[in-house]
């Protein structure tokens, strides 16, 4: 049987493209010489596009997808992706919410003790 075909945007970590190799045919049309000619050969069978938050998912290319299914942001940020052209033609669009949340709550207390110690400054 064939592996559903999946359109990954942009460069992930090794061992996730592996994992996913082993249960779709992945398109990296990061690493394609001519994403056009990518698109074009591919576009009719791509069951799913693997973002990320920074890169997104154009209306413009979601309409070149004609058997989409979902679109899966390898991050937190959705706001490239055009969620309403998704929401409009029942593509449902996840994400990995929470996966930051304690890393970023440590950077922002470690600001804070920077600027009230004024850290760079005596560092400088």
């Amino acid at each position: 049987m064939d592996k559903p075909e999946l359109l990954v945007l942009g460069d992930l970590p090794d061992w996730d493209l592996a994992a996913m190799a082993e249960r779709y045919t992945l398109h990296l049309l990061y690493e394609a010489p001519d994403p056009e000619a990518l698109l074009a050969r591919h576009a009719g069978n791509i069951r799913g596009i693997v973002t990320k938050g920074e890169i997104g998912a154009s209306a413009a290319l979601l309409d070149r997808l004609p058997r989409l299914e979902i679109v899966a942001c390898y991050g937190v940020g959705v706001d490239a992706i055009d969620r309403p052209w998704c929401a409009a033609h029942g593509i449902p669009v996840t994400n990995t919410p929470d996966v930051l949340t304690e890393d970023m709550a440590d950077m922002a207390f470690a600001l804070l003790l920077g600027a009230a110690r004024r850290i760079p400054a005596a560092d400088a």
